[in-house]
Order: C-alpha cells, then sequence, then structure tokens
C-alpha cells in the first residue's frame, strides 16, 4: 500500500519516523512536508488594471516542487533494528505522489496554520472535496516516545477532531490572501511615492501598524518594541489579559521590525528604534484611517467566528481600507 502523510516540516517527520515505520511496515511510506510545497503561499492574481482595485476574491494555491530544504523522505524499517529510518526523496513530485496514494495521513501542526496547511495541498493536488474527507490524523500532543506511541495507538481523525482550527484558518487565509493582493497594487504605489523601492519592499497588515507604533513611541530599543509586540493592547477597546493576541506571530514579530528598517521606513539610534524621515513622508501618504490598532483583535474575531460567519464583514473591511487609501493615491 503507498501511504503519503503530510507533515509540516522535517523536524517532527524525523522524531516520528520510527513509529512511522512500525505502524506501517512493508508499505511504501512517503512523507511530504506543506511548508515546502507552497501551502502557505498565495497566488495572486497579474495583469489587474488599477481600476479594479479595490477588491476580494477566493484563495488560489501554488503548489511547487520542494527545495532541499523541505525534501520529501521515504521511511522504511532499518534491517535487524526496531528504530526506522528516513531517506530523501527528492525525485518525489508531490502531485502525482499524491493522487497515487491509497492512503494519506495527517501529520501536520494541531493548530490552524498546520489544519489550514494539510487542506490547501490536498485541494491544490486532489480537488476540494477529497481535501474534506475524513482521514487519519496523528495529533502530537508532546514529543516524548510514550506520548507519540500513544498517539499512534489512538488516532485522531482529520477534520472532525481538528474542525475549530479548520474554520478559524480558512478565515485567516481569506483575509491575507486578499490584504496582500491590494497591499502589493496599493500600497505598493504609496511606497514608490514615499521614496521606497516597491520591487524590494512590501508593507504588511501588521507591519504597517508597527510603524504608527514606532511613530506614538519613539525611542524603544528593540527588545522592549518586539515585547510591546507581543503583548500588544491595541486601542484598549478588546481585553487581552492572557496575550492571547499578538500583532504577528511570535516569530513574524522580529520579521516584522526588520522589514520597516531595511526599507528604511525606521532607523535604529543606538539600540533605540525611531521613525525615520522616509517612515513621516510614508505616513503622511496614508489615509488616517489605515492606523488601526485594533485589527489583530479584529482578526482573530473574524477567525474564531469563521469565513462563512465573517466573510461579508471581511470584504466591508478591506473595501472600504483599501478603498480609502486608493482615492487618497488618485487625488495626488
Amino acid at each position: 500500500m503507498k501511504i503519503v502523510i503530510l507533515s509540516e516540516k522535517p523536524s517532527i517527520t524525523r522524531i516520528i519516523a520510527p513509529v512511522i515505520a512500525q505502524k506501517w511496515a512493508g508499505h511504501d511510506v512517503i512523507v511530504l512536508h506543506t511548508m515546502g510545497i507552497g501551502a502557505y503561499q498565495y497566488r495572486l492574481p497579474r495583469g489587474l488594471k488599477w481600476t479594479s482595485y479595490p477588491l476580494v476574491e477566493q484563495p488560489q494555491l501554488l503548489i511547487h516542487r520542494p527545495g532541499h530544504q523541505y525534501m520529501p523522505y521515504r521511511v522504511a524499517p532499518c534491517q535487524g533494528a526496531t528504530k526506522g529510518r528516513w531517506v530523501a526523496a527528492p525525485e518525489v513530485e508531490p502531485i502525482s505522489t499524491l493522487k497515487a496514494a491509497d492512503k494519506i495521513v495527517f501529520a501536520c501542526d494541531s493548530d490552524h496554520t498546520g489544519v489550514m496547511g494539510f487542506f490547501i495541498t490536498l485541494s491544490g493536488a486532489l480537488g476540494e472535496d477529497a481535501a474534506l474527507e475524513r482521514r487519519e490524523a496523528i495529533v502530537l500532543r508532546s514529543l516524548d516516545e510514550e506520548s507519540i506511541r500513544s498517539v499512534f495507538e489512538n488516532m485522531a481523525i482529520y477534520p472532525d477532531d481538528l474542525q475549530e482550527f479548520f474554520h478559524y484558518g480558512q478565515a485567516k487565509r481569506y483575509f491575507d490572501h486578499n490584504f496582500n493582493l491590494n497591499s502589493l497594487s496599493i500600497l505598493g504605489k504609496t511606497l514608490s511615492s514615499s521614496g521606497i523601492d516597491s520591487s524590494q519592499h512590501a508593507l504588511s497588515k501588521y507591519g504597517l501598524q508597527a510603524l504608527y507604533f514606532i511613530r506614538r513611541n519613539p525611542g524603544l530599543t528593540d527588545g522592549a518594541l518586539i515585547e510591546k509586540l507581543h503583548h500588544w493592547t491595541g486601542t484598549g477597546k478588546y481585553p487581552n489579559d492572557n496575550h492571547a493576541v499578538m500583532l504577528g506571530s511570535p516569530m513574524s514579530t522580529v520579521t516584522i521590525v526588520k522589514q520597516l528598517l531595511d526599507m528604511g521606513a525606521i532607523q535604529q539610534q543606538g539600540r533605540k528604534i525611531h521613525l525615520s524621515p522616509l517612515g513621516d513622508h510614508l505616513i503622511q501618504n496614508l489615509h488616517p484611517d489605515c492606523e488601526d490598532p485594533d485589527l489583530p483583535f479584529r482578526l482573530n474575531a473574524w477567525c474564531e467566528a469563521g469565513l462563512d460567519a465573517s466573510r461579508q464583514a471581511i470584504d466591508r473591511y478591506l473595501v472600504r481600507f483599501f478603498g480609502k487609501q486608493k482615492r487618497l493615491l488618485d487625488r495626488k
């Protein structure tokens, strides 16, 4: 039997490979990594006229052959040993491998990113109906050997046991795709008019809000700034006592600050960060309503409600947000 396991990253594959080899001994087992085949990338339309914006659309998948970092693996038992081994399989092509599989198993992270990575990958390869079929799921709670073996003995079911993450991820992907789609054109033109090369730099949803925050809070050290982004308070309208809502993820906040530094919108004096003259010029070219410190809370609420319930609110927000900025550019 040909078995394909969709994991998120090789580091997890290496840990669970011995148990995979024992559970499916004698079968051809391939592990694909969703991070390496485009499950978290967006296919944006090309050639649209300026008059087409702002717009919203259903996100399109971009699947490609993985690079070396996320190489597929074959998992097989070691001869004369109880442990399994994993062997890089660069010849494996993701879509044809998924189409030829007799069984496909979920082994991504049990969060909205992992669940959507699995769904998007299967949608691109097999169609959305197949991506919604019930399948065995390896849902890891801990990485010690006893816990891993227990998970394999009591497999969860995708998507039944992961519905909360599925609905959250659908809404977030929809928002992010359409924000990026409009941002590349409308905020890209704003960057260019402010003296920033939009072919090299882009302004993300949270990068924009971080820029406003730095203007209002000059002189924070880089560490203090990252801490503020992690413990985001917005306007104070939304409670965030357990810091569940941040301006980005723990990893992306560092990237947000670096991107603003690289584009020259902020500058570092010693360890303290300030808005640069270029960044001040950029803000002058933005509509005042582009400042929305409560966006992380709005987005979290939309995601928790799910896409079906939130689509109209998301559409209204994006069309209004980018419509105001586009009209401002048109007047200039």
